[in-house]
């Protein structure tokens, strides 16, 4: 994995920041580029499911990654390769996160 270093801020009430984002607050500020995974999936799932989903973005970083209740509101795109894609985008140990399609 790759460190991506932030050297000026960012919006840090925005839904879609990575768990590892939340509550940091100093510049620069080193991160894995397996971040911007996590938030691209928050996105997504905003995009699919619009205020639907808003609550769980909210609460993502405190959501037990193995809880399949919290995930139950993506049982429309359920056993496709999207969702499979969406939650290995959303692992909340930054070096599990991967960006794979299939």
């Amino acid at each position: 994995h790759r460190i991506i270093t932030l050297t000026k801020p960012i919006p840090m009430k925005s839904l879609f920041l990575s768990p590892e984002l939340k509550g940091k607050l100093t510049l620069p500020l080193e991160i894995y580029n397996t971040s911007s995974y996590y938030s691209l999936a928050l996105l997504l799932i905003y995009c699919l499911y619009g205020s639907e989903s808003k609550k769980f973005i909210q609460d993502s970083h405190n959501i037990k990654y193995n809880d399949s209740k919290a995930f139950s509101f993506l049982n429309a795109i359920f056993s496709t390769n999207l969702y499979y894609f969406l939650l290995r985008c959303l692992q909340p140990n930054p070096h599990k996160r991967t960006f794979i399609y299939i």
